[in-house]
């Protein structure tokens, strides 16, 4: 078991009995007239057992008459199950819905009416990211964690290379990038960074998603019309922000360009950076438990993604997780009862003081934490944005298909942009 696994299990446990002390203060004491879901409640989601099952325990122990059982779920086999499990009466009462997964469940979901919580109170609790979960209809889910987007690096790398921080904005990566890069007869054998294809990028759909939320293009817009692609829209810049994105992007594989550093003939990114042969690394916060477990001996530490020098406002890609409640539960008034104590402020310390996931409320992120890398996900997550995807397994051959199609060069910069533009309007029909 590594350094940081032990560190982090006895967190766990320390902030489990805490966590008994915060609970235990909640609306007063009253935690039986509260917490009473009035029978089994079942909440299937993505997040790891190791975290949310002592979460579950504590609360359980707290809240007399909180019969709550939580499922985990892989990320790749949630959709098609809950599906199945809807479909042949098997439904649970809860889905911790991710973020890329809203307009697939969206006509499967009980939503929270205005009248009970207002958008203005849920703007006022909830960050900016988090607006992705209202509708016109209604609240899609009450939100819980955010898991943004970050930049891990390698600190031998950059000291090897005479840096003493990591990049900033993108104009410092480029020069990084040139200065890290190391070629053995015309061979990439340390790469300063991992952008411009696709296949071998762990985290390339984020990646590319962060430049183009970060670029002020929402990717897919609702209006009074339903829902449309706006990845194609000039937003009155020039060049169109998803061109800019996509020249950017792919600049880093191109052999012609002094920011050459990637290719298709590596390893996979993760792999390169676990093996320290990679100086910047993209991935989620919840990546870094298992970075350090599979190298326990790598140096590395991390930041916030880099911004464009001057841009008018910070913005960054970040997964989200909310409560929902299904149409199909068995116990929908237990179902909610159980959405409103996992998302209370309260439950909200106990899971994000031992867990790699950041609140997604206001107050809660307001508090710096002391550990310096669940202090950068805070950061990253004040900024952190998703966009609705109409599927994410179709969306991603779309975005394949553009960065491969431009960086090969059968297609132009702005053809890649329309046909992705396009494919994803047909897949909102």
């Amino acid at each position: 078991m590594s350094t940081f696994r032990i560190i982090f299990t006895v967190v766990i446990i320390a902030f489990a009995v805490l966590g008994m002390i915060v609970i235990a203060t909640f609306r007063g004491g009253d935690t039986a007239a509260f917490g009473n879901t009035n029978g089994a409640v079942v909440v299937w989601g993505t997040l790891p057992q190791e975290m949310m099952g002592p979460f579950v325990a504590t609360l359980r122990q707290q809240f007399e008459g909180f019969e709550v059982t939580y499922v985990e779920k892989q990320p790749e086999a949630f959709d098609q199950e809950l599906v199945e499990a809807i479909a042949s009466g098997r439904s649970p009462d809860v889905a911790l819905l991710p973020s890329e997964l809203i307009l697939r469940f969206e006509d499967k979901v009980s939503m929270i009416p205005y009248d009970y919580l207002s958008e203005r109170d849920f703007r006022d609790d909830f960050i900016e990211g988090s607006e992705i979960y209202l509708s016109p209809q209604g609240i899609i889910g009450l939100p819980f964690v955010v898991d943004p987007l970050v930049m891990y690096w390698n600190r031998d790398l950059f000291a090897n290379a005479r840096k003493t921080l990591p990049p900033t904005t993108w104009e410092e990566v480029k020069l990084l990038a040139r200065e890290m890069t190391i070629q053995t007869q015309g061979v990439i054998t340390t790469s300063a960074i991992a952008l411009g294809e696709w296949r071998n990028i762990t985290h390339a759909k984020e990646i590319f998603a962060h430049l183009l939320l970060a670029g002020g293009n929402p990717i897919v817009s609702r209006t009074s019309q339903g829902l449309t692609s706006v990845l194609g829209n000039s937003f009155n810049k020039s060049p169109i922000p998803a061109e800019a994105a996509l020249i950017f992007y792919t600049d880093f594989s191109n052999p012609n360009q002094l920011v050459y550093s990637w290719n298709r003939a590596l390893r996979p990114s993760r792999e390169m950076f676990l093996a320290g042969k990679l100086g910047i690394y993209f991935g989620l916060g919840s990546d870094v438990l298992g970075l350090h477990e599979a190298n326990p001996n790598l140096n590395f530490d991390v930041a916030e993604i880099p911004r464009t020098q001057g841009a008018d406002s910070a913005r960054g890609f970040g997964k989200f997780h909310a409560f929902s409640v299904l149409r199909s539960a068995p116990n929908p008034s237990g179902a909610f009862t159980a959405a409103q104590v996992f998302t209370s402020p309260e439950a909200g310390t106990l899971f994000t003081t031992y867990s790699t996931f950041a609140p997604a409320r206001r107050a809660l992120l307001a508090e710096t934490p002391t550990d310096p890398f669940r202090a950068s996900f805070f950061r990253a997550a004040i900024i952190a944005r998703a966009w609705l995807d109409p599927n994410p397994q179709e969306s991603d051959s779309v975005f394949q298909e553009m960065i491969e199609s431009a960086s090969s060069g059968s297609a132009r910069i702005n053809q890649a942009v329309l046909r992705a533009h396009e494919a994803l309007r047909r897949l909102l029909q």
